[in-house]
């Protein structure tokens, strides 16, 4: 498993709502910072 490989595919133009930048992913439709959560408790 490697926990790189869907960040590869972000910047597909398949995927045109969520984009990867140095702030993190970014939701293109809103211009927003899309926070991130693990999950894990």
């Amino acid at each position: 498993h490697d926990p790189f490989m869907p960040l590869s595919f972000l910047p597909l133009s398949v995927i045109p709502t969520l984009k990867l930048s140095d702030q993190g992913l970014v939701d293109v439709k809103r211009f927003a910072i899309v926070p991130l959560e693990t999950g894990i408790e």
